[in-house]
């Protein structure tokens, strides 16, 4: 199962995320597991009844970790976002950055 971040982890170079509320779900990259997969292990998001993009979240991408900082980054195939997806990046910057204590930035963002 993949797990819910939390303070202290101790995270590969880069993980998929799958983002909904406060609650943020990582992954590895890795053929055959996707977005909607690290979602439902969780139990986060809500079911679209499709059957290629199966979840909707708040934010699902890439989270790659520097050491002293975070970058976010790419988006996902198999979750839609809500909402505007550069309002929700910037949410879940705020939520990560509350959750690993560590500065976040959004990848073209700079």
């Amino acid at each position: 199962m993949s797990p819910l971040l939390e303070m202290g982890m101790n995270l590969e170079d880069m993980v998929k995320f799958t983002r909904d509320g406060d609650r943020v779900a990582i992954g590895e990259i890795r053929t055959g597991y996707d977005h909607a997969d690290i979602a439902k292990e969780n139990g986060i998001g809500t079911p679209t009844g499709d059957d290629h993009v199966s979840m909707e979240v708040d934010d699902a991408g890439r989270l790659s970790d520097y050491g002293d900082y975070i970058v976010l980054s790419g988006e996902s195939s198999t979750c839609v976002v809500r909402g505007d997806k550069n309002k929700a990046r910037e949410v879940s910057a705020g939520v990560v950055a509350n959750i690993t204590g560590k500065r976040v930035e959004i990848e073209g963002q700079g």
